[in-house]
């Protein structure tokens, strides 16, 4: 899947099931768009949907990795801010059958790690790292050479995007996979208005020969 919506209102749960997106959270996320909303509320809800992947960040808690045993792997990866006190909970969603996300991935060090641990994902936040003065591209492209080298079934899912530009240049740098907030993802699914005079132009002769 390449494509995500940062989100978990009912609009964006919407969205993602009509354009076949997945939905990425986190808990600042959650707390905007589930008012009122535990975790396992907000991720009950999302799973009414037919959404095909959905990004679920937790904390530290065994035992509350404990309360998602009986909630559906193929569907859920659990994302972990990734340092060293995330590896044990990291260990216990992979053994109890979810994949995995590092996120909050910024230095080589966090990817070797992560590699080393075997999770699914890295996130890294494209904007973020602009504001820390860090090239966001420069990064990315760094990551994608040593996965491609060490561990190519890991992806790279580009968040933290502000337009469409970085957006493209996160694919563009070697991301596998972008999540956009909602405003965002309209964007990208609509076109340009010279592209939409072509498709109108055809609909037209179409019409003329039907």
């Amino acid at each position: 899947m390449i494509l995500y919506i940062d989100g978990c209102d009912e609009e964006a749960l919407k969205m993602a099931q009509r354009y076949g997106a997945g939905i990425t959270t986190n808990p600042t996320i959650v707390l905007r768009d589930r008012k009122g909303y535990g975790l396992i509320d907000t991720l009950e809800e999302m799973l009414r949907y037919d959404i095909k992947e959905i990004f679920f960040q937790i904390g530290e808690d065994e035992m509350f990795l404990e309360k998602l045993k009986d909630f559906p792997k193929e569907k859920i990866v659990i994302k972990l801010p990734w340092y060293k006190k995330a590896f044990r909970i990291h260990d216990i969603s992979k053994k109890l059958g979810f994949r995995t996300c590092a996120t909050a991935v910024y230095e080589e060090r966090q990817l070797v790690t992560a590699i080393m641990k075997g999770v699914d994902y890295i996130a890294v936040y494209y904007d973020r790292m602009k504001r820390k003065g860090i090239s966001p591209h420069e990064k990315i492209s760094r990551f994608r050479k040593i996965l491609d080298r060490f561990s190519p079934g890991i992806k790279i899912l580009a968040a933290s995007l502000r337009s469409l530009d970085q957006a493209l240049d996160a694919l563009h740098s070697g991301a596998d996979a972008i999540t956009l907030p909602k405003a965002l993802f309209k964007e990208m699914i609509d076109i340009s208005p010279y592209v939409m005079n072509e498709i109108e132009k055809f609909n037209e002769d179409l019409n003329a020969i039907i």
